[in-house]
């Protein structure tokens, strides 16, 4: 306690009351960016606990806190994209690894996944077009309007 209110009595020396006031609101801010920062980083380690348990709605709800406390937690969007690709949802993976790879990070792999996904996208789309055509053709085509509507799914969200 003492050698706080030492650093205190030190930092505001000369300080007019003003100039006090936005001192502490910055430390103020600084706490809350570094407890934010924490809490998120707990959230992930849940939720990468929960992914190799196979929980994977459970570690997206914690995804998700951990991206409120911290919008740039690279590995929040990194796990939820990886997440989303193993469900099949590729434009949520698309959507969660773009973000991730925008962000300050050291991961080498995340540009080649980014790339695989774009690629599997482009050709989801080309073959969704041709799904189209041949429902259009022939309607009765149950399995045909059954692929459709299942990629129509992974791509669309």
């Amino acid at each position: 306690q003492r050698n706080t209110d030492d650093i205190k009595n030190k930092l505001y020396l000369g300080k007019t009351a003003s100039e006090t006031k936005q001192i502490e609101e910055e430390l103020a801010s600084e706490r809350n960016k570094y407890v934010n920062e924490n809490r998120a980083r707990m959230f992930v380690e849940s939720a990468t606990a929960d992914y190799y348990h196979g929980s994977y709605e459970e570690a997206l709800r914690r995804l998700e806190r951990a991206r409120i406390y911290d919008p740039s937690n690279f590995s929040a969007f990194k796990l939820s994209g990886q997440i989303f690709f193993e469900k099949n949802k590729y434009r949520k993976a698309f959507n969660d690894w773009e973000r991730a790879y925008s962000l300050p990070n050291d991961d080498k792999t995340i540009a080649r996944d980014l790339d695989v996904l774009r690629k599997l996208l482009r050709y989801s789309r080309n073959e969704i077009e041709q799904l189209r055509q041949t429902v259009h053709r022939h309607p009765e085509n149950k399995i045909a309007a059954a692929r459709l509507k299942e990629l129509e799914e992974r791509v669309g969200e």
